[in-house]
């Protein structure tokens, strides 16, 4: 009641963007929640998606010297750590880590192997599961590669072929 709590934006749900040219919207996907949020351009909520796991962001309030601050806890993990718009096929792609902030051994925090790709809808159409884990990626113009950038500052190549009708899984 009488402690002071200092001016802080919602760390929680801090996240990247694209822009969906065809339809003129605006996708934010959270980097420590599994949250997909999808806006007009005047900035107004149309849909929220969520998954392929369901969590939020959890953060744990610690004094600082003067002030509180938030920082991550023990239950926070990363989310959708990329997001890239191909226009080709109209889709969204999200590079996914779903692993804990801090795990067992402290190292590989914010790496990935999967990309989800959602359609137009908000539905997660396929999975693509990486050899390598990644921690920032790109699409060629056509999507038919994948650029991956690692923790070492190496960048991987996938070739990405459009799945025959049918498969969820690459």
């Amino acid at each position: 009641k009488d402690e002071r709590f200092a001016l802080v934006h919602s760390l929680g749900f801090h996240g990247n963007i694209v822009y969906r040219e065809k339809t003129g919207e605006i996708y934010v996907a959270t980097r420590y929640g599994s949250i997909v949020e999808k806006y007009d351009l005047q900035g107004g909520l149309i849909a929220t998606y969520y998954g392929p796991e369901v969590f939020f962001p959890e953060y744990r309030i610690v004094p600082g010297d003067e002030e509180y601050h938030m920082t991550p806890g023990p239950k926070t993990r990363f989310g959708y750590v990329g997001i890239r718009y191909c226009k080709k096929r109209d889709e969204i792609f999200l590079l996914y880590s779903g692993r804990y902030f801090f795990d067992e051994e402290r190292r590989e925090k914010g790496t990935c192997d999967t990309i989800y790709i959602m359609n137009g809808k908000g539905q997660l159409t396929e999975k693509l599961l990486l050899n390598r884990r990644i921690e920032m990626f790109a699409l060629l113009e056509d999507c038919t590669v994948i650029y991956g950038g690692t923790r070492d500052g190496e960048i991987l190549k996938f070739e990405y072929k459009i799945p025959n009708a049918g498969s969820e899984e690459r």
